[in-house]
């Protein structure tokens, strides 16, 4: 149990140090460089995105269940071949569609650096060490990584035409963090054979394991390709200054996806019956404790912006006022999906995500042609509440829900009276303006019984 939480917790800080240098990084450089040179970062950063899943395929997932049952370290050696055999592949194909297909040279040599990556990644042995429990260094190593270019970038960014530094960073930053696990690897007496290229026999094996974690980052990807493929550099930075914010929240996310799913299974376990309340009461939380932060961003929006990455982007106002709700949307996505995962129904949330993904390219496609950043912030918006119904529709069959039951009145009374101090105390200064809404909204929440102590409760029982 000692070795668990200190893994738990070890993960926990390495993400929110990852985020958080990752983010001081997008706000730096969202100023230095400039809106266009921005959205060309980050369209570079998709194609990597794609490029990763693409060429880790389900090998990881694969890797890591066959080492936590067991496994011989032969494994090892067969799927860092298989990986680096499919990441060479993946990087030509990069490389080709790059030259071909895009004609802005920022991002042509952005993308090809960025991709650059795919090789140290292929050589890095953290599924392997996963798979033995081993995550301290682990969690060391992805720190690393995300501090190496956070730091090359404040030190000799300071114009657009320096951008590809960042990438030289990151390649730089990917290469220590893969020389350290290899480090603990070889420290552990463990030792591997590279064959390449591979026959790419795992690949196929691994295929299904993979399908998810495709979808997902089709799902969060595509909208800075689709601005970029249809609209313009200056639409993608617009658009990804809104969505680093909303991503940024989604920390939340994080820990709520790794708590609630062994809550879950732990109470199905038992019976059917106590797993009902239970998610009825998650449920609600969720929505009394993430409500106020969307509200919040609807009305901050402007301020938070022009405070992070300064005054030109205050055009990105309208985009976080959109997008900010599907930090609501998908942390309600997480339980449901845990929901399904638990009651062995997993090919219910395949059809669910096949079909979002579809919904996804179609409303995000549609919005950013017509609308520009506003229109993809609403095509994501949109696509993600189709798909929480969908999911929604798949449990109701299985377990009957009522997320508020009494309670409806009482979220409503508290978001109105949220938004309501937001409104009257536009002349005043922000942190006051957070301050008296967010008390004001939990006083409401308390006294008309929305938010009680069973509510704690729950969550100590998802901690303990």
């Amino acid at each position: 149990m000692k070795r668990f939480s200190k893994n738990i917790l070890s993960l926990t800080i390495a993400d929110l140090l990852r985020r958080i240098f990752g983010f001081i990084t997008v706000a730096y450089l969202a100023r230095v460089v400039g809106t266009e040179t921005f959205g060309a970062i980050n369209t570079a950063y998709a194609v990597l995105a794609y490029g990763i899943v693409v060429s880790t395929s389900g090998l990881t997932a694969y890797g890591i269940r066959s080492v936590a049952q067991g496994a011989s370290t032969y494994i090892l050696s067969t799927i860092i071949s298989e990986r680096l055999t499919l990441s060479v592949l993946v990087l030509t194909g990069i490389v080709l569609c790059t030259l071909t297909i895009i004609t802005d040279p920022t991002v042509q040599v952005l993308v090809l650096l960025f991709s650059c990556t795919l090789i140290p990644l292929a050589l890095s042995p953290e599924w392997f060490l996963q798979g033995k429990e081993t995550m301290v260094p682990i969690a060391f190593a992805r720190t690393i990584a995300a501090a190496i270019p956070m730091v090359i970038a404040i030190i000799a960014i300071h114009s657009s035409e320096q951008t590809w530094i960042l990438a030289v960073g990151s390649i730089v930053g990917d290469c220590c963090a893969t020389l350290i696990l290899q480090w603990v690897l070889r420290s552990s007496g463990i030792r591997y054979n590279i064959q390449f290229p591979s026959s790419l026999h795992l690949v196929i094996q691994s295929f299904p394991l993979s399908v998810g974690i495709i979808l997902s980052t089709l799902v969060i990807n595509y909208p800075p390709l689709a601005l970029t493929l249809v609209r313009s550099q200056y639409d993608v930075g617009i658009y990804s200054a809104a969505s680093k914010l909303v991503f940024f929240l989604l920390i939340g996310d994080r820990l709520l996806n790794a708590l609630i799913f062994p809550a879950v299974s732990r109470k199905l376990s038992m019976s059917q019956e106590s797993l009902q309340p239970f998610i009825q009461q998650i449920l609600r939380w969720i929505l009394f404790f993430t409500t106020p932060f969307a509200v919040a961003g609807v009305f901050l929006a402007e301020d938070v912006l022009k405070f992070i990455f300064g005054e030109q982007y205050s055009v990105s106002t309208p985009v976080l006022q959109v997008l900010v709700w599907y930090f609501v949307l998908t942390m309600l996505h997480t339980v449901f999906t845990a929901l399904l995962l638990a009651l062995h129904k997993e090919k219910i949330y395949r059809n669910v995500m096949v079909t979002t993904a579809i919904l996804y390219a179609l409303f995000v496609t549609v919005g950013a042609y017509s609308w520009g950043a506003i229109g993809a912030a609403a095509g994501v918006v949109v696509a993600e509440l189709l798909s929480l119904m969908l999911l929604i529709r798949g449990v109701q069959r299985l377990i009957p829900l009522s997320i508020f039951k009494q309670r409806l009145g009482s979220f409503f009374v508290s978001v109105a009276g949220l938004a309501s101090i937001f409104t009257i105390t536009e002349s005043v200064v922000v942190t006051w303006r957070i301050v008296v809404a967010f008390l004001v909204f939990f006083s409401l929440a308390t006294i008309t019984g929305g938010i009680t102590r069973n509510d704690f409760q729950t969550i100590k029982q998802l901690i303990l």
